[in-house]
Parts: C-alpha cells; sequence; structure tokens
C-alpha cells in the first residue's frame, strides 16, 4: 500500500549526505526559511530505512561510503516506491536519466546553491502529492 501524501501546507524533507558541512549549511537554510529537515549522515544512522517513507522528498548525496547515489536510489525505491529523491554531489557529472531508477526526480550539483536545491525538494513533493492524488480519484 502506497503511503498517503502529506497534504498539509508543510512538507518533510530527509537529508542523507556524509559532509558535514554541507548538512549543517542546507539544515540552516532550511531553518531560515521555515522548512523542516532531518539530516542523517548515513543510511546507518537513519534508521530503519522504512523510515524514509514518512518523508516527503529525501535528499541524497550521490557519493555516499561505498554505494553510489543510483545505487541508493534502487535500494531505496524497493523501499518505498512513492518517496520521490533529489540526488545531490559536489562533483561535475553529466546526468542520464534514462538510466534512473523512476524514483529519482533530479541530479543537482550542490554548486546551485543550498536556496536552489530546497526549491526543487519543495516542486518534487508538491509534484508527488498532486500525482498521489490524480490516482487516488481515478479509483
Amino acid at each position: 500500500m502506497s503511503k498517503l501524501p502529506n497534504l498539509s501546507t508543510e512538507k518533510r524533507y530527509v537529508l542523507i549526505d556524509d559532509d558535514a558541512s554541507f548538512r549543517a549549511i542546507l539544515l540552516r537554510a532550511a531553518n531560515m526559511n521555515g522548512i523542516q529537515v532531518d539530516v542523517f549522515e548515513s543510511l546507518e544512522e537513519l534508521g530503519a530505512v522504512g523510515l524514509l517513507s514518512r518523508y516527503d522528498v529525501a535528499i541524497v548525496d550521490y557519493d555516499l561510503g561505498s554505494l553510489n547515489g543510483l545505487e541508493i536510489a534502487e535500494y531505496l525505491e524497493l523501499l518505498c516506491r512513492d518517496t520521490p529523491m533529489i540526488l545531490v554531489s559536489a562533483k561535475d557529472r553529466r546526468s542520464n536519466a534514462s538510466q534512473w531508477p523512476r524514483s529519482i526526480k533530479q541530479f543537482i550539483p550542490k554548486s546551485m546553491g543550498y536556496t536552489y536545491i530546497l526549491e526543487q525538494a519543495e516542486r518534487c513533493a508538491v509534484e508527488n502529492t498532486i500525482n498521489i492524488m490524480k490516482a487516488v480519484s481515478a479509483l
């Protein structure tokens, strides 16, 4: 069964990134804008990965330990199919969206900035809520 969308205006995001500076600055930017973000250094720190389903969007570092972002997204998609993900990376990478799991909505270089990443997370959350509501109303 899919999780029900968060219909409140307040969305909840999670950032999983092993870069302590990035976590701290994105969390500060989120707090300054009234955005709720929980931050974790790793999947292990998050604990039960099933908890990911309580978030509206997961922001995941592409280089997270021994796994890359695509491998992480493939794993997370098995457990949290309806949670959209944004991959972020400090390295320049060419995005090849045709090979992404469907849960990955964007790849964003960290150089685009914290505000931009949070704005895109909000956009993904709103789009996901709309899509789930359309699917529910079609039943």
